[in-house]
């Protein structure tokens, strides 16, 4: 959380990457903005995203973030940090809520392997 006294928060995660994968950093974001404060949100010193418009949500759950983080995350220690970009967030706060990592195959299946399926399956099925 980012608030007068810290005007930058970060976490440090490891993760050994997967070959064939597409990694989604996952979260959650809220807390005072108003329309002169932005906030940045970086991984490995990279900005990923800009929060720079209010949101104004009643009784709803924030909306889930999701942003393709595959070039910039390595294996071993990664970091993620929100920071104030622009603005004073005096008596005010920001914070990060529900970070996580979603991970999805990215290797396509080749055409081959699809044409060979496809001719395999039916002969199988007349021998029997």
């Amino acid at each position: 959380m980012i608030d007068n006294e810290s005007l930058e928060a970060s976490k440090t995660f490891t993760i050994e990457k997967g070959e064939n994968l597409e990694y989604f950093l996952c979260f959650q974001h809220y807390g005072t903005r108003t329309k002169n404060i932005t906030y940045g949100i970086y991984l490995n010193g990279e900005l990923i995203y800009l929060i720079d418009k209010p949101i104004h949500i009643k009784n709803k759950p924030y909306p889930v973030v999701k942003i393709n983080v595959s070039k910039l995350l390595k294996n071993g220690s990664n970091t993620i940090t929100l920071k104030l970009e622009k603005g004073d967030i005096k008596g005010g706060y920001y914070k990060l809520n529900d970070i996580y990592l979603e991970v999805k195959a990215s290797a396509p299946i080749p055409l081959l392997a699809i044409a060979l399926v496809s001719l395999v399956v039916p002969l199988l099925m007349v021998r029997q």
